[in-house]
């Protein structure tokens, strides 16, 4: 049992794990089919129109999909996941800083998943059989689901994004299908938007949607047999994600609605919209539950690897209970301002720094702090916060902000404490 649910969370990806940049595009794909990013996608739908709205999903995406090849190519080349990487530059103990934020980032997307879902379904099994059953009941069962996937690891996730994956996009094309037959094509691309959101601010939340994805791409292409599989690999984002927030953004234009079930009700696709959601949210959550535990195994060394699982699913659906989602916004925002620093310190430690090598033994002589990052990490999440609040402006986009300053700022502290970048910038 030990063996089959072991899924290397300490330890490079050995050989013959190894799999296609297709099959783990197709598990970034699914990833992307989630209940959080239909709602963000249907949001911006109606606040921007839809011509506006799809400019800014691909513009978004294609960024996200930038960095995640960087990343990507990371993980593929030392068969690491992003917390074990991490402590080549933040240390040993210095990155079981950043990994417990990673934890709560990943289990509140965990949390807001399954409360959607649990809203989803009790009005569905309401507007079908009348019957108000509790919300948590839904919330407990869908947990549950997740769990169990997320335990027996990559092996079960790539299986479940093979079936779900076509499923799930299948249904979402028709979905826009039955939605254009309610209101005209021109008239739904006509549609100017409702709301004050700017087109900068939509690129924002966009990439503060996703920025996970790309920031945490080793986690996945650690699997990739080579450096070419791996950026094979990032269709999913660069061009899966941007077509999900579109075929979200369609229907609920031409329904006006942003609840997915109530868009579902409101096309004549009730029933067949709870399988897709519990499939959406199933699929998504054990992504995230899989890497909330894979970044507690570097805290809690010597726990076994379902153990934390297992634990670190009671506290997600502790979440859910509590209605992480009524406060989503306001954690998206946080989320999109603190991790994208991680990814651009430790791009900088891998090309610029080391020599695009990373062996774990080495972990055992490093310091255990990286005072370095982690002052990197502080001062490019402020550069992020003021950023946000429209204090100074630089990109537009507060995650590319505090990415790119932690970059160059932990690269600039690296030289003043006597570490010189080796010239080494090929990629």
């Amino acid at each position: 049992m030990e063996e089959l649910v072991s899924d290397h969370f300490r330890a490079p990806v050995p050989p013959e794990r190894r799999v296609s940049g297709w099959k783990i595009g197709l598990i970034v794909f699914t990833i992307g089919l989630t209940l959080p990013i239909f709602f963000i996608g249907a949001t911006i739908g109606q606040q921007l129109g839809i011509a506006d709205a799809a400019r800014t999903f691909f513009g978004g995406c294609l960024l996200l999909g930038v960095l995640a090849s960087l990343t990507s190519i990371v993980g593929a080349r030392t068969g690491l996941s992003s917390y074990m990487i991490i402590q080549f530059s933040f240390g040993r103990d210095g990155a079981k800083l950043v990994n417990a934020l990673m934890a709560v980032a990943l289990l509140g997307y965990f949390g807001a998943t399954a409360d959607i879902f649990g809203r989803a379904i009790q009005q569905a099994v309401q507007e079908i059989y009348g019957l108000t059953v509790p919300r948590p009941l839904f919330v407990i069962v869908t947990c549950i689901l997740m769990t169990i996937t997320a335990i027996f690891g990559f092996r079960a996730i790539e299986r479940l994004a093979q079936v779900a994956a076509p499923l799930m996009a299948s249904f979402l094309v028709y979905a826009v299908y039955l939605a254009l037959g309610q209101r005209d094509w021109a008239s739904v691309m006509s549609f100017e938007g409702r709301g004050d959101m700017t087109v900068g601010l939509a690129l924002s939340t966009i990439v503060a949607s996703s920025i996970q994805a790309a920031v945490l791409a080793p986690d996945v292409a650690r699997f990739a047999r080579n450096t070419r599989q791996a950026i094979i690999s990032v269709w999913g984002l660069a061009l899966g994600f941007p077509l999900i927030f579109l075929v979200s953004a369609i229907p609920s234009v031409a329904v006006g609605e942003l609840e997915i079930m109530k868009i579902m009700i409101g096309i004549g696709l009730t029933l067949p919209a709870l399988f897709i959601l519990v499939l959406s949210a199933w699929t998504n959550s054990t992504v995230n539950l899989y890497s909330t535990s894979m970044t507690l195994a570097t805290i809690a060394t010597k726990a076994r690897e379902w153990k934390i699982t297992l634990v670190a699913a009671i506290f997600g659906t502790s979440l859910a209970l509590m209605g992480i989602m009524d406060h989503f916004l306001v954690f998206l925002t946080a989320i999109g301002i603190a991790t994208p620093p991680v990814a651009g310190i430790y791009l900088a430690d891998y090309f610029f720094l080391r020599g695009r090598h990373y062996d774990v033994a080495d972990l055992k002589r490093n310091p255990a702090i990286g005072w370095p990052a982690l002052l990197a990490w502080g001062l490019s999440s402020a550069v992020g916060f003021v950023t946000a609040n429209s204090v100074i402006t630089l990109t537009t986009v507060p995650a590319g902000d505090s990415l790119l300053s932690a970059f160059v700022i932990y690269l600039v502290l690296k030289r003043l404490m006597g570490r010189k970048p080796s010239v080494h910038v090929t990629v």
